[in-house]
């Protein structure tokens, strides 16, 4: 069975905000938003003390490729659609039995 693993990356300019306060509330709705898509999760990764810069990181899994595409895609459109521009983007899709042997497979 295929599974793919993405993992997007988006450096954040809040040039809106006005305290870390006001950082702390855009960026904990969009790490919501975006982690009530099924197979996904976000979470601010850092940048924590800066109140005009974030970051966000998102993850999901899928036994389609596209699906992920989508996944991640979505989360870029909706980091957009709340006004924040991203400044810096990365994206990773990895099928992880690429990159490792299963323990069943090995021989003892």
């Amino acid at each position: 069975m295929k599974c793919f693993v993405g993992i997007g990356f988006y450096q954040l300019d809040l040039a809106q905000c006005r305290s870390l306060k006001d950082k702390r509330q855009i960026v904990k709705s969009l790490v919501d938003r975006i982690g009530k898509v099924r197979g996904c999760g976000a979470a601010e990764v850092g940048e924590h003390d800066m109140w005009k810069n974030g970051s966000v990181a998102v993850t999901c899994t899928s036994t389609s490729y596209g699906k992920v595409m989508g996944i991640l895609d979505n989360a870029r459109r909706t980091i957009e659609s709340c006004g924040v521009e991203i400044l810096n983007e990365a994206q990773w899709i990895v099928n992880p039995e690429d990159l490792m042997v299963k323990p069943w497979d090995q021989e003892e």
